[in-house]
């Protein structure tokens, strides 16, 4: 069980992602709030509310049983049938061509115009619309599976076509975000969760010969001693210019976009907002916590409280020799008779 969950299946691209959104291209609008990370004055990631859409003209009467159907929204383009097949007055069908009729030709012409307008005038609207359905069906999944997804923010995009063990096209840090819902506006907050910390996606790494293991432990010892959030623009690149470096000889950053046809290793911003599955980020915490005790560091508290272990010192052991006791005091919850 333990192996399973320490090495479960590496997703190294975002093309398998269940949900995905660009937050570098977010749409403008005034319904979209979208605000940078700062620790100092916390805010929502990205505000939505539903905009109200302008309705599309309707056709004149002169075009009742010519305009297609679709013009309600700006997906379509605004037409007509070309040639309606009808009743003549002594009961033969006969075909009549649009253009047949001056006066229908110019409604047309005329409604037309008005109706590429409204498209143009309202693209901004539906745009932001389109926006506000998708973090709707994010908090739905979010909401319909509990416990089994998650939604994460991320950055320090990894693009590596010539990786090893296949080619990488995914980020290397991400941190867990909640969405909020307020059915009354309606409006959907994505918000940070300040107990969360920011991952390092180092499995994508440790199977590739190339990288030395050391470094990458180098690179989790530097986001605890100094913590990055992978919408910090600074933190963020100040860490992906260090990885790009210190992990290839030949490692490159750029600040834009990225693709996976790189041969080489390119690290580069782009920020997205996420759906995974809940257990990838356990084998991370796993490798977090074997590192910690590897370096002799301190065992997380919730760790302490499972197990028992506690520093020797801690409990009056005389021991000349830094380590752990198997001291089980009665909090230790593998004590409790639940689990014996």
């Amino acid at each position: 069980i333990v192996q399973q969950v320490l090495r479960p299946p590496v997703q190294r691209t975002l093309r398998g992602s269940e949900w995905r959104l660009d937050l570098a291209n977010v749409p403008q609008h005034a319904c979209i709030q979208r605000r940078p990370h700062d620790p100092e004055h916390p805010a929502p990631i990205l505000e939505v509310a539903r905009p109200e859409l302008e309705a599309a003209p309707r056709p004149p009467s002169a075009l009742s049983g010519w305009a297609l159907d679709g013009w309600t929204t700006i997906e379509v383009i605004a037409t007509v049938i070309r040639h309606l097949t009808t009743l003549s007055a002594d009961g033969s069908m006969i075909t009549v061509g649009f253009d047949e009729n001056p006066a229908r030709t110019a409604a047309f012409g005329e409604w037309k115009r008005d109706w590429g307008a409204w498209q143009e005038r309202t693209r901004p609207s539906w745009e932001a619309l389109k926006l506000y359905d998708r973090l709707f069906e994010l908090h739905a999944a979010l909401a319909r599976d509990v416990g089994r997804v998650e939604a994460v923010v991320a950055d320090a995009h990894l693009a590596w076509g010539g990786a090893a063990g296949g080619a990488i096209d995914h980020p290397l840090l991400a941190r867990r975000v909640d969405l909020e819902f307020e059915p009354a506006i309606p409006l959907i907050r994505v918000v940070d969760l300040p107990e969360a910390p920011t991952e390092f996606s180092s499995r994508l790494l440790v199977d590739e010969a190339e990288v030395p293991i050391s470094t990458v432990r180098a690179l989790m010892v530097a986001m605890r001693d100094t913590p990055i959030h992978p919408l910090d623009p600074t933190s963020a690149e100040r860490w992906a210019r260090s990885a790009a470096q210190s992990l290839w000889i030949d490692g490159r950053f750029e600040a834009t976009s990225s693709s996976a046809s790189d041969v080489r290793p390119l690290i580069s911003l782009q920020p997205v907002l996420l759906l995974r599955k809940r257990g990838q980020a356990l084998a991370e915490v796993f490798v977090t916590v074997r590192d910690q005790i590897i370096g002799g560091g301190e065992l997380p508290a919730p760790l302490q409280a499972i197990v028992g272990a506690t520093p020797r010192q801690s409990v009056g052991l005389p021991s000349p020799s830094s380590g752990w006791s198997g001291a089980t005091p009665d909090d230790i919850l593998f004590g409790k008779p639940a689990n014996q």
